[in-house]
């Protein structure tokens, strides 16, 4: 089980959302609807870019 402050997403080879689940609103804002489709880059925050070209990298 996941805790309290976690949500699982899916996504395809190009980072966009294929399934979020319904916990993505209560911590996120966000209903799952609104992100299927949508990449993950549209999301995140700008101090988090220099952690996330790493992770391409690694």
């Amino acid at each position: 089980p996941l805790d309290s402050k976690t949500f699982l997403s899916r996504h395809s080879l190009d980072m966009k959302f294929s399934y979020c689940d319904e916990r993505i609103t209560e911590l996120m804002g966000y209903e799952p609807e609104e992100l299927l489709g949508r990449s993950i880059y549209e999301y995140y925050h700008a101090l988090d870019s220099d952690h996330l070209t790493k992770t391409h990298h690694d």
